[in-house]
């Protein structure tokens, strides 16, 4: 995307996990546990498929991937125990900047809106434990939409929600999928990588690339934005 394209930008719609909390690590460390004690070896190639999906497709994931080798129903039942239990005993961990962009913001009159393939009761826990939800004017949860990332409908519905145009909205996301999702719905996708680096096809895709969230803002301060009214 051409670097020098200044659009008005009036929202900012938010991934949440590895984007706002260093939570896919934790997944991924109760994941390699789970395989590790239900003797199934190094299954974290599965583990990073299900980054940036809803439960329903991660559960996809997951039956094609070890029907053939376990009883899948008893093993995700497991490990669900298991990450719950690890998600119970140890806070979220918000990423770098988080706050600082949060406020931001919020003093300048940005609409913003969280976009998670997670479940409304994940997502909730991750906001209040972080006491951010006040910053958010719509949460928006994969348990409330019917089409997984990448397909665009979560993002679509979150600029419905807000009342503003894709083309309005930056997106913030770490995973492939949520950028995908974003680009398709016609948002202007903003990767800040956690554990995948964007790809060559993602590169494509992307209105910028950022090592941290706090450095969303000198990029907003240079496009007319809510106070150019």
């Amino acid at each position: 995307m051409d670097a020098s394209f200044r659009p008005l930008i009036l929202g900012a719609v938010f991934d949440m996990d590895g984007l706002m909390f260093d939570t896919e690590s934790m997944f991924l460390h109760v994941w390699k546990q789970a395989g590790d004690d239900w003797g199934l070896g190094d299954i974290s190639q599965i583990g990073y498929s299900m980054l940036g999906v809803n439960t329903a497709e991660s559960e996809k994931i997951i039956r094609d991937s070890l029907k053939s080798k376990i009883d899948v129903d008893s093993f995700l039942t497991y490990f669900r125990k298991l990450h719950t239990e690890y998600r119970s005993s140890h806070p979220v961990p918000p990423k770098p900047g988080l706050y600082t962009l949060l406020e931001y913001l919020k003093e300048q009159g940005y609409r913003t809106a969280v976009a998670s393939s997670s479940g409304r009761e994940m997502v909730l826990h991750c906001l209040r434990q972080t006491d951010t939800e006040k910053y958010f004017d719509f949460v928006l949860c994969g348990d409330m939409v019917s089409r997984s990332k990448p397909d665009p409908q979560i993002y679509q519905t979150a600029c419905q929600a807000l009342e503003l145009l894709p083309n309005q909205c930056i997106a913030l996301e770490d995973s492939l999928n949520g950028i995908r999702s974003a680009s398709s719905a016609g948002l202007y996708p903003i990767m800040v990588p956690d554990l995948i680096e964007p790809t060559e096809e993602i590169q494509k895709l992307l209105f910028r690339c950022l090592p941290e969230l706090s450095q969303v803002i000198p990029l907003l301060k240079e496009r007319p934005g809510p106070g150019s009214f």
